[in-house]
């Protein structure tokens, strides 16, 4: 019996010590267990500073561009070329002669002199190359204006605003001292004149339909 009940005895230590040394061993792995747990479950220091890839506050990508204009008629188109072409022309001269009248009244030119200067002016003077220049450069705008505005078959529309605006300044020419011959090449460089401004608005309406399609893939 003694033997037996040793037996028993060393049996229940042995037992009693294997659950001991288990709980030891379970305490030992709880906070690794527990630690890598919560990194998978990203609260884990790299995973709190970690950069995300992707900037929220990013702007977005896409273009922003405003659409074009609708285009405007013809009718509409012509008569601002004509407007611009003819009006600003006469403008810009009335403007130049007055300076250039200013001028001459400082250096103590009269006043008849300074009238016939102006009505009957010399093709090298100052004042004639400044309004021809300046009118030339109104006749280029009148043709991009009206190309601008028409965005349709412009180089149909801007033919006839340069017919017109050659008739009109053939009229007009005719009634200065200039010689036949004179005026047809000056008539002529002012329909050349409408023509290529009209060529510039097309391309910049070509320019402008590609940029909008351009937006809207993006």
């Amino acid at each position: 019996r003694r033997c037996l009940r040793r037996e028993v005895r060393e049996r229940r230590t042995a037992l009693e010590h294997h659950r001991y040394a288990r709980w030891q061993d379970s305490v030992r792995r709880r906070p690794s267990a527990w630690a890598a747990s919560w990194s998978r479950a990203g609260g884990g220091p790299t995973s709190a500073l970690s950069v995300p890839e992707a900037n929220p506050y990013k702007p977005p990508a896409a273009a922003l561009r405003d659409p074009p204009p609708p285009p405007r008629s013809p009718v509409v188109a012509i008569l601002a070329g004509l407007a611009t072409d003819i009006g600003g022309g006469l403008v810009s001269g009335i403007l130049i002669g007055i300076v250039y009248a200013a001028i001459l009244a400082a250096d103590g030119t009269g006043a008849a002199q300074i009238q016939t200067m102006l009505t009957e002016p010399n093709p090298r003077s100052a004042y004639f190359i400044l309004s021809t220049v300046s009118g030339y450069s109104f006749s280029l705008l009148g043709g991009y204006v009206c190309a601008r505005l028409v965005r349709r078959r412009e180089r149909n529309v801007t033919g006839i605003l340069a017919a017109i605006s050659g008739v009109v300044g053939f009229t007009m020419g005719g009634a200065t001292t200039l010689g036949l011959s004179a005026v047809i090449f000056f008539t002529l460089v002012q329909v050349v004149c409408v023509i290529l401004g009209g060529e510039l608005g097309r391309r910049r309406n070509l320019a402008d339909a590609g940029n909008a399609g351009a937006a809207t893939a993006a």
